[in-house]
């Protein structure tokens, strides 16, 4: 699934959006979680305690007018006491009413209980006094302040505690839904402190994850870009799996550096060829031009001596003309084995040979055509047939048995040896020879490269290239060990069975 960069950058911003409108709603919830408590400081338990004070302080300055009245001398003075007690009476009664509507609002029985109590006891009270009073211009004034001082103090007493203690009981509930306000508000505090520590930490993960997924790949690429700009095209580009912009870019500069490399390749390969030709052109013009000096030198001399020349000079220049004859059409025809080589060596049909037959016919052909040298084989039984090409496969033993037969003295014996060594087939071609220089060993498989030491021998510098070459295509390998001086030998190595083909293929 490909996502876009700007859909990432659409999804990013959106969270920029979402993230601080969520913590906005998170902290409205917050405010609202610390101002519930202090509302109901506020709204309910502030205007009680008012309610209560003013009740309190009406309730005592209605004990202090009760008291004045007790005491006065005259009806006068009485009645003036009697009108402030009316008045405070009114306004306990309103106190008490306006308590009993905020009361009803919170629903709080045992706060109603204590309250009903309270009005209970200054109902009492306040019929005692009343009765006090109207007794009071009949009673002796000695007597009246120790009714003052005893039962209507009691009353009084126990309306003015029950006061007190619904008065305790709401500055308590009062201080309890304070320090839940503060509560609230230090838990919000702190959750105000989480939420700016996150918002922080998501910004910082934001450009961490921008600087991971975006800014890095991007100045990988270039570094990958300013590298392959510089010829080294044998790298990995990374990012190429991903399905965005980025990934189609590493994807780009992969097929760039793919087609890079295949360039860097075909010029490796045209300067491979470029040498190739040079070597040969330098390598054709030497083995043509020495069989050709030698037939033109021949033929000046018969041209000249031809007749003071017996029957048997003329027919030794002749035979030594068509010595250089031969060795001319034998470069001519290697040059031209090989460029057959490179264009029908796809015409390959494997198919199971017994291995001895094989080589006893190849090289029962090379002793008739080279009668005068010898040629050893020891070929121990296999234990089955090997799967090959008889013409590829005659080829390069034919090849292997012309180096070793030409760079050789003609006194020594070339052997060839062959046995199955596990699930391979090894076949040793051995010569006593000039051997390679050790220098030049890692070039000998190259297409007409010829040792510093076979130049003064015919040859087109081929044969061991399309043995390595047939090799390769039965699946098998070539290996050389050679000593300067004292000779050559050459090893073939061929899979008994398919399996072993495909599974361990040709070894380096």
């Amino acid at each position: 699934m490909f996502t876009s960069l700007r859909s990432k950058f659409a999804l990013l911003f959106l969270a920029f959006i979402a993230v601080p409108a969520l913590l906005g709603v998170i902290g409205m919830g917050a405010l609202r979680a610390v101002n519930d408590p202090a509302q109901e400081v506020r709204e309910v338990w502030l205007p009680k305690l008012r309610m209560l004070a003013a009740l309190n302080d009406h309730l005592s300055d209605f004990r202090l007018a009760e008291g004045d009245f007790l005491a006065a001398t005259d009806d006068e003075e009485r009645a003036v006491q009697a009108v402030l007690m009316a008045r405070l009476g009114g306004e306990i009664a309103g106190n008490i009413a306006q308590y009993r509507v905020a009361q009803l609002e919170e629903s709080d029985a045992k706060e109603a209980l204590a309250f009903d109590q309270f009005v209970i006891a200054w109902a009492a009270y306040r019929e005692i006094a009343t009765r006090l009073m109207s007794q009071a211009p009949s009673l002796d004034r000695q007597v009246a302040r120790q009714l003052y001082r005893t039962e209507n103090q009691q009353a009084y007493a126990r309306a003015s505690d029950l006061l007190d203690a619904l008065t305790a009981a709401d500055i308590e509930a009062a201080e309890a839904s304070r320090d839940q306000a503060n509560s609230v508000y230090d838990d919000t505090s702190m959750r105000f402190v989480v939420i700016i520590v996150g918002v922080v930490g998501l910004a910082v993960l934001a450009m961490a994850m921008v600087n991971r997924t975006i800014s890095s790949p991007l100045i990988q690429l270039v570094g990958v870009l300013t590298r392959i700009a510089r010829r080294e095209i044998d790298l990995a580009v990374p990012h190429i799996g991903r399905r965005d912009e980025i990934g189609a870019i590493a994807r780009a500069i992969n097929v760039f550096r793919e087609q890079a490399a295949a360039l860097d390749e075909t010029l490796h390969r045209e300067r491979d060829l470029l040498n190739q030709q040079r070597n040969f052109i330098t390598m054709a013009s030497h083995e043509i031009r020495t069989p050709l000096t030698g037939i033109d030198g021949h033929a000046r001399r018969l041209e000249r001596q031809a007749d003071q020349m017996s029957p048997a000079d003329i027919a030794e220049r002749a035979g030594r003309i068509r010595a250089a004859v031969r060795r001319l059409t034998e470069v001519v025809e290697s040059v031209t084995r090989a460029a057959q080589w490179e264009q029908e060596r796809t015409e390959v049909h494997l198919e199971s040979h017994p291995l001895g037959v094989v080589l006893r016919d190849i090289i029962g052909r090379v002793r008739d055509e080279n009668p005068h040298r010898a040629i050893l084989l020891t070929c121990a039984p296999f234990p089955q047939p090997v799967r090959l090409d008889p013409a590829l496969f005659d080829q390069a033993i034919s090849n292997l048995l012309g180096n070793a037969l030409k760079y050789s003295d003609r006194a020594t014996t070339v052997s060839v040896t062959a046995h199955s060594d596990g699930e391979w087939a090894r076949i040793a071609v051995e010569d006593q020879g000039i051997g390679i220089p050790e220098a030049e060993r890692a070039q000998i498989r190259t297409r007409f490269f010829r040792a510093s030491n076979a130049r003064a021998t015919v040859g087109s510098g081929v044969g061991l290239y399309i043995v390595d070459q047939i090799m390769a295509i039965h699946h098998g390998d070539m290996s050389i060990d050679s000593r300067l001086n004292e000779g050559t030998r050459v090893t073939l190595r061929l899979p008994l069975s398919p399996t072993t083909a495909l599974l361990e293929g040709p070894s380096p």
